[in-house]
């Protein structure tokens, strides 16, 4: 029978040093730098798990949005400083809210919203370097009855 209890990853005990002092960001440039090797920058750049700096740094500059619902209301929330509070447009219609100069002057960052909303009756407010947005829900009540032929349905 082949020992199990010997082997690397189950006997967690006898790893060397050098695998426990490992840094997980020298793993994942390294694998970077071999699939950049064998497949081409261009290509090893599509692969998923690819944690590049600039990424990540763009990522956590890119601010985490809210939605929230009441009965009638939909309200949208996301910090933004305030001198770039001043640049921001907002722009919306009945699916998709757009920030035109977020998150950064002359870009664009669109939202698709959870619930249809009119296009008029929205209001922004803004307090402690945060912006709230609040849409006012549209109910779609035009309903469509469609008739099931009877000789397609069959026991």
């Amino acid at each position: 029978m082949f020992p199990w209890n010997k082997q690397y990853p189950f006997n967690q005990q006898k790893l060397p040093d050098f695998f426990k002092k490992m840094n997980p960001n020298q793993v994942e440039n390294y694998v970077q730098q071999v699939m950049g090797q064998v497949f081409g920058q261009d290509q090893a750049a599509g692969f998923p798990y690819q944690f590049a700096e600039n990424h990540e740094e763009k990522q956590k500059s890119v601010p985490s949005e809210s939605w929230y619902e009441a009965t009638d209301r939909l309200y949208f929330k996301i910090p933004i400083p305030a001198e770039q509070a001043k640049n921001v447009k907002i722009q919306h219609n009945s699916h998709q809210l757009t920030l035109v100069n977020f998150p950064e002057t002359g870009e664009k960052k669109s939202f698709q919203m959870p619930f249809l909303v009119r296009r008029k009756g929205t209001k922004a407010t803004y307090q402690n370097e945060e912006l709230e947005l609040s849409f006012l829900k549209n109910e779609d009540l035009n309903v469509t009855e469609i008739h099931i032929p009877e000789e397609e349905i069959r026991s």
